[in-house]
């Protein structure tokens, strides 16, 4: 009779348990080996049984001393020796220096409640408090989502088998506030106001739609002079190149803007200040130079002083609501710009898959909310290229 260990393999004798996977050779037959990802590194070690029951006990006992040996608290991980671990040899190699850096500061949101704590002590009930007081203390529910995300990193690094934080980022719904364009005139406000190249900066995120980091870091040897082009690298790496030659009504086009911009010795960047250093920052820089002209535009319409207007929290507070008087001024961020950016575009009857493209957006899905800003006649004209009972245009017809 044949040896039922030698000749063809077939297929295994029994569903393998968790944490283990059958091997064939044609010495022993079917036989189990341990398979876990601890601390990121995939482990595997031979079992030798092929029985079930014996494997599953023999695996528990292999990822104990795995782990015993990866981990200076033995059975049980400490979260700061995970997050440590995680740190020093994996986040850094999975993504971004940015989003290393993301993660980085949520994490160090996060520190108060995680800090003392093994990672069996972090579930579900945990994992909720952290919500809810993060939501008391008005952060954001997009901000939350991002600090649960890298909590989760940690713990899927850290092989946690039901990680408790993604199960809660799943349940974390962010509401979208209405896009809210900004005034023309604010705008020009703000251009004034603005020291140095920072009003270019602001005219170019007009004309560009760009997110503030491809803008801001936009690197010289980037701008195609011949072909009026700029090349930016945007979410995830991801490089796209977009036209600019777009213009509104009162500007130049952004192709112009770059071209005029001084060049400094040394300096890789377009929009460069001082020694020649980008501008970093820009969010938070912004905000307070829009804060500036909100306050000094209100105190001129309210005859109010610093010392005789309500404070600035109160004001942004009421700005736009039934009883806020026009100032001539309204508040607005970088990002509002990529929004009427987006808008102007459509309004000008250009296509909304060339703008999906130009915004570097994944889905047309992402790109369709601008559709509320235009009429029906003119969703037609930027979707499919045709007027009301129209034929379809030569670009739309390919």
């Amino acid at each position: 009779m044949a040896d039922p260990k030698k000749g063809r393999k077939g297929k295994p004798p029994r569903k393998a348990p968790p944490n283990t996977e059958w091997r064939w050779s044609n010495r022993t037959g079917w036989t189990l080996q341990g398979r876990v990802r601890i601390a990121g590194r995939l482990r595997r070690w031979a079992l030798r049984t092929g029985d079930v029951e014996l494997a599953a006990t023999r695996v528990a006992e292999g990822i104990a001393r795995l782990k015993a040996a990866t981990f200076e608290d033995g059975n049980r991980i400490r979260y700061a020796d995970a997050a440590a671990a995680w740190a020093e040899k994996h986040i850094i190699h999975e993504v971004s220096a940015k989003t290393a850096q993301r993660y980085a500061v949520s994490l160090i949101q996060l520190k108060p409640f995680l800090i003392d704590l093994f990672l069996d002590e972090i579930d579900t009930d945990l994992c909720k408090e952290i919500v809810d007081k993060r939501r008391a203390q008005g952060v954001t529910t997009a901000t939350i989502k991002r600090d649960m995300t890298a909590l989760a990193s940690v713990l899927d690094y850290a092989d946690v088998e039901t990680n408790p934080a993604r199960l809660r980022t799943k349940k974390l719904k962010e509401r979208r506030d209405p896009i809210v364009l900004p005034q023309p005139a604010s705008i020009v406000r703000m251009v004034r106001r603005a020291p140095g190249r920072l009003s270019d900066l602001i005219r170019a995120f007009r004309l560009t739609g760009c997110r503030l980091e491809e803008l801001a870091f936009a690197e010289r040897t980037k701008l195609d002079y011949t072909r009026r082009q700029l090349t930016v690298i945007g979410k995830r790496n991801k490089q796209r190149t977009i036209d600019l030659d777009f213009t509104v009504e009162g500007e130049t086009t952004a192709y112009e803007i770059l071209r005029a911009l001084p060049v400094r010795i040394g300096c890789k960047w377009l929009f460069w200040h001082g020694d020649g250093e980008p501008y970093r920052n820009l969010s938070s820089r912004f905000a307070a130079l829009v804060h500036g002209e909100f306050l000094a535009a209100y105190d001129a319409f309210h005859g109010t002083t610093e010392k005789t207007r309500p404070p600035l929290k109160v004001l942004l507070a009421a700005e736009g609501g039934p009883d806020w008087a026009d100032i001539g001024f309204q508040t607005f961020s970088i990002h509002h710009l990529r929004h009427l950016h987006a808008v102007e575009w459509l309004k000008d009857g250009r296509s909304i898959y060339d703008l999906k493209g130009r915004l570097g957006h994944e889905s047309i899905k992402t790109t369709e909310i601008y559709l509320q800003f235009l009429t029906e006649e003119e969703k037609r004209q930027v979707m499919f290229g045709r007027s009301a009972g129209g034929p379809a245009s030569e670009a739309a017809r390919g």
